[in-house]
């Protein structure tokens, strides 16, 4: 299977398709794989403070994957002094594709 996966970095625009990845993995983990009540972990494209003060800090570790023009996957980042702090969350379905 091929797929067409493109990077850039991540904008305020993406901040409502990054929540959903964000929130639709930890529902995967924690509900699906965990079996915890749904109720515990909402799966929203709300945008978080915390993500739009990521971007705003450091914007250029903040990345976006997308397939076809769709967000699949984001990565975020920060440094403050001597602490460097990489996350990325990609969509469940997602993780297989080596990305």
């Amino acid at each position: 299977m091929s797929i067409d996966v493109t990077y850039r970095l991540a904008c305020e625009d993406d901040l409502s398709a990054m929540r959903l990845i964000q929130s639709t993995a930890l529902h995967d983990l924690i509900v699906t794989r965990g079996g915890t009540d749904p109720s515990v972990m909402p799966i929203t494209d709300e945008p978080s403070s915390e993500m739009r003060h990521l971007l705003q800090t450091d914007p250029k570790l903040a990345w976006v994957a997308s397939e076809d023009g769709r967000p699949i996957g984001f990565s975020v980042g920060f440094v403050r002094n001597e602490l460097w702090f990489l996350a990325d969350l990609f969509e469940p379905k997602q993780k297989t594709l080596r990305i």
